[in-house]
């Protein structure tokens, strides 16, 4: 009896993900995985104080986020993504040169 359970665990795990998978695929995902992953280079280039591309970074999020603010609104409502946007607008007019 004990077997049969762990035999019927992966399976409950399969099941599980495909639904989390379909409902993933219900919301577009894909730009908030690209705005986390442009912070994320932003905190490395800030911490080895890499000003330019860190200004690049920003600039490209906040541009993503523009292009994409009714959707992450969807899949986080409790974020004010227009302060990030502009929180990350900030950081080129405070610590980069424009060309």
């Amino acid at each position: 009896m004990l077997l049969n359970k762990f035999l019927l665990f992966p399976i409950l795990i399969g099941i599980k993900l495909l639904s989390l998978n379909a409902f993933a695929s219900e919301m577009n995902y894909g730009p908030l995985k690209t705005v986390d992953k442009h912070l994320e280079q932003i905190e490395d280039y800030l911490r080895d104080e890499n000003m330019p591309k860190a200004c690049i970074e920003a600039k490209t999020a906040a541009k993503i986020i523009k292009l994409n603010i009714s959707n992450l609104k969807k899949i986080e409502p409790y974020y004010n993504w227009e302060e990030i946007r502009n929180v990350l607008l900030e950081l080129p007019r405070a610590y980069c040169v424009e060309k």
